[in-house]
């Protein structure tokens, strides 16, 4: 692997750990904060993001009208707080931050799945 390409997937493992050991992750400098989570809510979340992932990436979200997908965004949203109350319940808040929205999908759903990949991600990274 390219040593640049190498060095980037070094640092976004180390993000996410972070976000992970932190039980938060800041977008445009609004701080999105993790409740406690179930192993059985992992899987649910990792059934559906393993599926989507691919497109995440590309920057495909032809996925965001998909039923299992919004399914689990309605739990993603009871355990993802802002200012102390949770998304579910701030029933405007990406209309009044839409530019969150991509990113708050991408990076919860990856943050809550990372205890059951982690491992894998980091293979072949030893200074990590």
């Amino acid at each position: 692997m390219n040593k640049e390409l190498e060095e980037q997937r070094k640092e976004i493992l180390k993000q996410l750990e972070e976000w992970h050991t932190q039980g938060m992750f800041t977008l445009n400098d609004r701080d999105y904060k993790i409740s406690k989570l179930s192993h059985q809510f992992r899987i649910e979340v990792i059934s559906v993001y393993s599926q989507i992932e691919a497109q995440l990436l590309t920057g495909n979200y032809g996925f965001l009208q998909n039923e299992d997908f919004k399914r689990i965004m309605k739990k993603v949203d009871e355990k993802i707080m802002f200012d102390n109350m949770t998304i579910s319940k701030l029933s405007n808040h990406f209309e009044e931050y839409p530019e969150d929205y991509l990113d708050y999908v991408a990076i919860s759903l990856k943050v809550i799945c990372y205890p059951l990949y982690k491992t894998k991600l980091h293979i072949g990274l030893t200074d990590i």
